[in-house]
């Protein structure tokens, strides 16, 4: 007789290296807001052809218009006629990067909104690398030569509907050497990035195409059709227009929802609905278990952890006709926590341990 033998994998527990808790908070981000939309190529590069913007300055419409990519001269020409009889601003893409998406974005501290908003940035980029540090796994975006006036974005995606965006650091960003001896920590400014895709999965636990999510929400002004994407013409460019507006519409009606709830937090610090719950907990008050107890015992931990096993489920019947019952596991760990009275672990004050 052989023996087999099978991996068998345990939860551990392993102390991790302490942080450097950040003293100084994020700053929030100003009244103003840009919110941008791109189109594209539809080969396999999807190079930037142009896009539209808007800028406000809290609710009040500031600037509009757009800036060109990758077109052909009379493509340009279109798009500068159309931006001339509309009244909206026309720039080449380096000059709008400059003037606007930096201007807003980074020193005056303006979020950014945009729906797939990870998308719409990368495809303003006139070069890119692969990141490293905290970020490694995700990209770095060079958007314009001069990267100390201008600090690359880098963006790492999560999930198929959240990712990280950021503005690296700079070198300018540094603290003085007084506040290293000190220190006191500099928080670098790393931007406030708005995904509304991601944002409207937070609130609504759901995925949504812009067109869905217009309808949902019931915004006055939804997203246009448009037959195909590809020549650029007077219907088409007043589809892609409205894509901006549609998209801060969308924004104002979720962030009506966010501040509705109660919820002194940024959309731009929300990345999925687990996010959602933390945050209320500590607006309540309720801290982690392990900052009220940090002395408790790391082998215990160990022991607790190794005796956790997730469920298993298996498929019996394979390609067989079968009447079934749909079941929504939507809120099973809500409903699991309130059968279990969970809730005493939340809001326990340390935990005792007897032979």
């Amino acid at each position: 007789m052989t023996t087999r033998y099978l991996p068998l994998a345990l939860r551990a527990y392993a102390e991790a290296p302490a942080a450097k808790p950040m003293k100084a908070r994020p700053p929030r981000p100003s009244p103003y807001s840009l919110v941008i939309d791109c189109e594209t190529t539809t080969h396999l590069e999807q190079e930037l052809r142009f896009g539209f913007y808007r800028v406000y300055n809290g609710l009040e419409l500031e600037d509009e218009g757009a800036f060109s990519g990758f077109l052909q001269p009379h493509e340009s020409k279109t798009l500068e006629d159309y931006c001339a009889k509309h009244g909206l601003t026309y720039m080449v893409l380096n000059e709008w990067v400059e003037k606007v998406f930096y201007e807003f974005g980074y020193r005056l501290h303006g979020q950014v909104v945009g729906f797939n908003l990870p998308f719409d940035l990368s495809r303003l980029a006139q070069r890119w690398a692969v990141s490293r540090g905290s970020m490694s796994g995700g990209w770095t975006f060079y958007l314009a030569d001069d990267t100390a006036a201008t600090p690359p974005l880098q963006i790492k995606s999560l999930s198929h509907h959240r990712a990280v965006i950021r503005f690296r650091s700079r070198w300018a960003d540094r603290a003085p050497r007084s506040m290293r001896k000190r220190e006191l920590p500099v928080r670098p400014y790393r931007g406030h990035f708005v995904d509304v895709h991601t944002f409207a999965h937070c609130l609504l636990g759901s995925s949504f195409t812009l067109s869905e999510l217009c309808k949902t929400l019931g915004v006055k002004h939804g997203k246009l059709i448009t037959k195909g994407h590809g020549k650029l013409t007077p219907a088409y460019l007043k589809y892609a227009e409205r894509d901006p507006l549609a998209t801060w519409e969308c924004f104002l009606k979720l962030r009506e929802q966010l501040r509705g709830s109660g919820l002194k937090v940024e959309p731009s610090s929300l990345y999925s609905e687990a996010g959602v719950a933390k945050a209320i907990l500590r607006q309540m008050g309720v801290k982690p278990w392990r900052q009220l107890q940090p002395g408790f015992h790391p082998e215990l931990l160990g022991i607790i952890w190794s005796t956790y096993y997730a469920g298993r489920s298996e498929l019996h019947l394979r390609r067989e006709h079968r009447p079934s019952v749909y079941l929504d596991f939507t809120s099973q760990y809500p409903a699991i926590a309130a059968l279990m009275g969970l809730w005493r672990y939340l809001t326990a004050t340390g935990i005792e341990v007897s032979e």
